[in-house]
């Protein structure tokens, strides 16, 4: 069973659950990459996202909560993970913490 990480929102703009392309998202990725002696190139590949609104979601008309559920599998801990989150920017920004880019290919 994967871990579920809420995803802070930073992003202030609205968010009214339309599926807004993100269908276009999955079997994209973000990728990490350690240059040293064995010069890793670790990829976070994002498996499904899925409309699925919370409760604080579904009782603000979407001024609050998240709408959207990512499954990523990373491979640089060989774990697949689900992040909630409200706005793909959000979820960039994490994985953007974590030395990550997404790759737009």
């Amino acid at each position: 069973m994967s871990t579920e990480i809420n995803v802070s929102s930073l992003y202030k703009g609205l968010h009214f659950g339309s599926m807004s392309g993100y269908e276009k998202l999955q079997w994209k990725w973000f990728e990490k990459k350690e240059f040293d002696d064995n010069n890793y190139l670790y990829k976070a590949f994002i498996n499904d996202i899925k409309y699925d609104p919370d409760e604080i979601y579904l009782k603000n008309d979407g001024y609050g909560g998240k709408c959207w559920i990512a499954e990523i599998f990373d491979t640089e801990n060989e774990k697949t993970e689900m992040y909630r989150f409200r706005n793909f920017v959000d979820l960039v920004e994490v994985f953007d913490k974590k030395g990550y880019r997404f790759v737009e290919e």
